[in-house]
């Protein structure tokens, strides 16, 4: 099974040529800050980018499924042969079983390290598909960079998405009015 290209990103630049030509074929970004982990987040090509601010390295590529918000589902191919309309169980007899770690509320994600990669799925259903896909490396132990898409936390989406999350607040607020 022929390695994704995407893994060559893990570790490079964020800045660099090679970096720049393929953030360039995803079209435009918008970014989130959350204290020195930079996210860029393509939301017509269902990536996000997340990298330090500090070396500016590429520590993780978000590959984002169907029904996430904001974003476009990833269309281009996946790494180890995995597809969107895969379930878990069809998953690890690909893969191996992962290991469950919690990520918050009732969300896990499973890190299968030996292929780079971590992946959400969806949790309100037996045998969940996948969600989304964290290509990353897994050396450091602090390495586990999570995204805040739906985290529950603290939403800091710039640009564009301002105006829709203020709508938003303002619905609902307007129902609990009426």
């Amino acid at each position: 099974m022929a390695q994704n290209p995407l893994y060559n990103f893990i570790g490079q630049n964020v800045f660099g040529e090679e970096s720049m030509e393929f953030r360039n074929s995803l079209g435009n970004y918008e970014t989130e800050s959350f204290n020195d982990i930079q996210h860029l987040m393509y939301f017509s090509a269902g990536v996000e980018i997340v990298y330090s601010s500090k070396d500016d390295k590429i520590s993780g590529i978000f590959l984002l499924g169907h029904d996430q918000m904001w974003y476009e589902p990833y269309a281009n191919e996946l790494p180890m042969g995995l597809k969107w309309e895969m379930t878990k169980s069809e998953v690890e007899t690909l893969l191996g079983k992962g290991t469950e770690h919690h990520i918050y509320g009732n969300d896990y994600v499973y890190h299968y390290p030996e292929h780079f990669i971590s992946i959400k799925y969806i949790s309100e259903i037996e045998n969940p598909k996948m969600e989304k896909i964290q290509i990353r490396s897994f050396e450091k132990e602090d390495f586990p960079t999570t995204d805040t898409i739906g985290s529950g936390n603290i939403d800091m989406r710039t640009d564009s998405e301002i105006s829709k999350i203020t709508n938003l607040f303002s619905s609902e607020s307007d129902k609990k009015t009426s």
